[in-house]
């Protein structure tokens, strides 16, 4: 066996175990330390503190939190300026500590932490549970880590020092090492906010272990000191609280239910699913990109670091049967009493949440008063308007739950649409092998279901894209012939955001390329698919129109032009999982916003920029 790498860890992904812990532990504070892009302070539902000195949040990482503070500074600074149980005005029950990858400074916060909680509190440290010696060397060098076979994007530092020196100068701290993808967890627990070993030798500890690494220490030694656990099954710890604690100070004046009742919410998490497929693992490829000097600082840092995630780990997909609940909204789902099951809420704002509620209990919790339907499959939720977002988000749960599940006669809770989208609806329904009859529109009122059948895990909008949806695509395709079109561009229309602003002469520039001119807005959805399906190359700006994309055959060129400051991710997971080529474009905007996001803006691009991108394209 090799003593520079072994085998990668096959565990849960780190958010996926974070995540069954908040649920399972449901800490009343949270501390986080590296919070960065908000991935996993997303997923805490109490009051929190986040830490972190150069944020870069695009999502809504709030939730269900009834307050959130974010520290812009490093960590150090933090606890030497603020007082965490002050601010909380509670002890720590949950900390997450994902900071600098040097094992002086998870030391640190390691010691600053444990002060701010108390016995039955747990600090998860991240990153420290290395495979290679590489990966875990105090510089970060990705060239040398490509030049001996390591992960070239991978870097944990020796943070991995933490377990030997608990172990070392705190044997009354219990360690739990997880198997998580991609580099681990270690849990700490049984702690003691008194103790005073750890500062008191602070420069000892140093002294003994700044110059040891992973390499001279014994990589194997090191795993078999710590015993990983597979995530799958270890024990999930949970802290016996004794009582509901007091507010605190920072939170909100009740000033009537409103707030309160969205954090009344169940979570799918607990329950036991009636089935689970996974969803594979896929490598990923960084897009051709093309302006990256029109873009803000901030937005390049957030999708360079999206980008350059090269592995996208598998992950679950469960199906759950809910009884007796409501359905409001675009797919929001609750109990009788108004309870939200929080898993449906994707994009939905505070205020869909409420007015849903609000609705329910209008109707109140007997069936008499509401529509009443007695077992459905759930294929409706945010975006339900939107083209891509069915074919890519809804669609594939209504293709699984027919083929897992094998239900024939069951109802298929849909958006209810209107015009073009709705014959695309009915359509692709219907070439999964779901009769009309078995379609159930559902618009934003209230409806009861003795028995709903929810899907989660296949995608999470410009977050997450599970290869399994291209299964359904596929099917969808299958008996579609293409039209032998070589190069297509498909025009944004009637939308103006996010769209050339001189559209008119882009389209006639790119005529006389040779490219033919598709509108599908005007176009059946057995057109849109034939017109790309033999396209060697297809052209577009962001928008619904570029997820037929989907349909093209591997090794297709994708050419999506969008808004410099645009924060999306669609696209890249898109064309990564069809194994095409894929090239994003961004430009400067203009003119006003004329749509939700603040880049729905239309953008600028001349001919001759067009130009002179089509003679790059065709030499690379």
């Amino acid at each position: 066996m090799s003593t520079y790498f072994i085998e990668d860890l096959k565990g849960q992904n780190y958010l996926q175990y974070l995540r069954a812990l908040h649920v399972r532990m449901m800490p009343r504070t949270y501390l986080e330390i590296g919070s960065r892009s908000g991935d996993s302070l997303a997923l805490a539902n109490c009051v929190s503190i986040a830490i972190d000195p150069t944020f870069i949040i695009s999502n809504n990482v709030i939730g269900q939190k009834p307050a959130c503070l974010f520290f812009q500074c490093g960590s150090d600074d933090f606890f030497g300026d603020f007082n965490p149980t002050k601010i909380l005005d509670s002890k720590i029950d949950f900390a997450f500590l994902d900071g600098l990858h040097l094992f002086e400074f998870l030391l640190r916060d390691f010691i600053n932490t444990e002060q701010h909680c108390h016995a039955n509190s747990i600090i998860a440290m991240h990153d420290c549970v290395p495979t290679d010696v590489y990966i875990a060397d105090r510089n970060d060098d990705p060239v040398h880590r490509d030049q001996v076979g390591s992960k070239r994007h991978w870097w944990t530092g020796d943070v991995w020092k933490l377990a030997p020196i608990l172990r070392r100068w705190r044997p009354d701290v219990s360690l739990t090492a997880l198997d998580c993808e991609p580099t681990g967890l270690l849990l700490a627990s049984n702690l003691d906010p008194k103790s005073t070993v750890l500062k008191d030798h602070y420069e000892e500890i140093l002294a003994e272990f700044m110059d040891i690494d992973l390499e001279h220490y014994g990589l194997l030694r090191f795993h078999a000191e710590l015993r990983v656990q597979k995530a799958e099954t270890a024990e999930l710890p949970v802290a016996p609280w004794q009582t509901p604690g007091r507010k605190s100070r920072i939170l909100p004046p009740r000033g009537g239910p409103r707030r309160s009742q969205i954090s009344q919410v169940w979570h799918l998490a607990n329950l036991n699913p009636i089935h689970e497929m996974e969803s594979p693992g896929f490598y990923a490829t960084y897009p051709r990109l093309i302006g990256r000097s029109t873009m803000p600082e901030d937005v390049f840092t957030l999708s360079d670091h999206r980008w350059r995630q090269d592995w996208v780990p598998a992950a679950p997909v469960r199906f759950y049967l809910l009884k007796n609940v409501f359905v409001a909204a675009d797919g929001l789902v609750f109990d009788a009493s108004a309870k939200l099951y929080t898993e449906t809420r994707k994009a939905h704002g505070d205020d869909d949440v409420l007015a849903a509620q609000e609705a329910i209990t209008a109707v109140g919790a007997t069936i008499a008063e509401t529509k009443y339907y007695s077992r459905a499959v759930l294929c409706k939720q945010s975006g339900s308007g939107n083209y891509g977002h069915w074919l890519t988000e809804m669609l594939p749960k209504a293709y699984f739950a027919r083929k897992e599940l094998g239900l024939q006669d069951c109802l298929y809770a849909i958006p209810s649409a209107t015009g073009q989208l709705a014959d695309v609806v009915r359509e692709s329904l219907e070439m999964i092998g779901i009769a009309s009859e078995n379609h159930l529109p559902l618009d934003r009122t209230p409806c009861f279901f003795r028995e709903l059948i929810v899907v989660e895990g296949l995608t999470i909008h410009s977050v997450y894209m599970s290869p399994l949806v291209f299964d359904c695509l596929q099917h969808v395709a299958t008996d579609i012939g293409g039209r032998g079109i070589d190069r297509v561009y498909l025009r944004r229309r009637p939308a103006k955001s996010r769209d050339f602003e001189d559209e008119e002469r882009i389209a006639e520039y790119l005529a006389g390329q040779g490219f033919q001119i598709a509108e599908p807005s005007t176009l059946s959805f057995r057109e849109q698919i034939a017109t790309v399906k033999d396209a060697r190359v297809v052209l577009g700006t962001m928008g619904a129109a570029m997820t037929n994309a989907g349909f093209c055959r591997p090794g297709s060129e994708i050419c999506v032009f969008g808004p410099a400051s645009a924060r999306e991710f669609f696209y890249w997971f898109l064309c990564n999982l069809k194994q095409l080529i894929y090239y994003e474009i961004r430009c400067p905007e203009s003119g006003p916003a004329l749509g939700p996001l603040p880049w729905d803006r239309q953008i600028t691009f001349s001919t001759q920029e067009m130009a002179e991108f089509l003679g790059r394209l065709r030499k690379m």
